[in-house]
């Protein structure tokens, strides 16, 4: 059967680095397409890309925004000043 995504909650993300979109949905013709999605407390850093493109999702509050990642023992982490450490998870 065909199917699509349904009330999908995309959040605490870093997107970057991407050359064509920091979010994108795609739909082949005559096939269903998501509803509910939601892509919100993100950020989104991609200079020159664009931010949203496609149906089937709508964006809430990102923040686009440099996230100053930085690599250490094999692993990338958020910098102390970064401005994206507001939408870390909480314990």
């Amino acid at each position: 059967p065909k199917v699509a995504s349904r009330d999908t909650l995309v959040e605490q993300n870093v997107i970057t680095q991407n050359s064509r979109f920091d979010v994108h949905s795609a739909y082949a013709a005559n096939s269903p397409i998501g509803s509910g999605n939601i892509v919100r407390k993100n950020c989104l850093w991609s200079p020159g890309a664009v931010t949203a493109a496609g149906t089937g999702f709508k964006l809430g509050a990102n923040r686009k925004v440099n996230p100053r990642v930085v690599k250490g023992q094999g692993t990338y982490r958020l910098a102390v000043s970064s401005p994206c450490r507001a939408f870390r998870p909480r314990p």
